[in-house]
């Protein structure tokens, strides 16, 4: 990273919010003669096994994430253009092949827009038409960090969001891959076995969650090099060139 003095300040301004947290639910509790110091309450659930690290990771991603938001202001190409480029190639290629859609079947290509402040356009999407969705039994096939073409996997749950997608969806893009020959791989960004619940942690949410948490069926693709990802991911170094070549194909 080069230096920036408000990277420098937005650590400072981390640290400042997270001993304000402390502060403040100390003093609140004393106030109310309810404060009792158990460390559960930050390892765990307060009473049971500190093996549960959730409020622990959660003050741990605090720092970062105000550092990011507030620091980092970047293109995100690979992030969120790679996966719209990809959309409205697909509509082209449609439009110049409607043979290949099927009869009663309606495809809709979108960029939801506001992902990075919540997943709010896929929320405002679903709330919409959801009436709709539901009628026809909607399917979403989200795409979501497109930057390397040997690194392609398929998320069917989402740690942070804890959001779970359709297991009907996810065999259906699993069979496409196998019938283009495409080569999956497993993703530190999110899934459903331990270990990627645990990585997948320290990794937002896609637009695909607003689907699923509605239950209307959705999965979620991306193709990200976890080794090379920390070097752009959610920087300003995340431009065009970081898209490696054949990943939009």
């Amino acid at each position: 990273l080069k230096r920036d003095s408000k990277i420098v300040r937005n650590i400072f301004l981390g640290i400042g919010c997270s001993i304000i947290y402390f502060v403040s639910t100390f003093i609140t509790g004393n106030i109310f003669g309810n404060y009792i110091f158990d460390l559960d309450i930050i390892f765990g659930n307060p009473g049971t096994s500190i093996s549960i690290y959730g409020w622990f990771i959660f003050i741990i991603m605090l720092i970062p994430g105000i550092w990011e938001e507030v620091s980092f202001r970047g293109v995100i190409s690979t992030l969120n253009l790679s996966a719209v480029a990809i959309v409205l190639a697909i509509g082209k290629y449609l439009k110049n092949h409607k043979e290949i859609i099927p009869k009663n079947t309606e495809i809709r290509l979108i960029s939801f827009g506001c992902e990075e402040a919540g997943l709010r356009g896929a929320f405002r999407y679903v709330e919409e038409h959801y009436n709709e969705l539901k009628k026809y039994d909607a399917q979403c096939v989200n795409m979501d960090g497109i930057h390397s073409k040997d690194n392609i996997s398929i998320i069917d749950f989402e740690p942070t969001t804890r959001t779970k997608h359709s297991d009907v969806v996810v065999q259906k893009v699993i069979n496409a891959a196998k019938n283009s020959e495409i080569k999956l791989q497993s993703s530190g960004l999110g899934g459903s076995s331990k270990l990627e619940k645990l990585f997948g942690q320290i990794t937002g949410g896609t637009d695909a969650a607003a689907f699923s948490k509605a239950k209307i069926k959705a999965v979620n693709i991306t193709a990200m090099d976890l080794k090379q990802m920390l070097g752009f991911y959610h920087q300003p170094t995340d431009t065009v060139d970081k898209i490696e070549k054949g990943s939009l194909e």
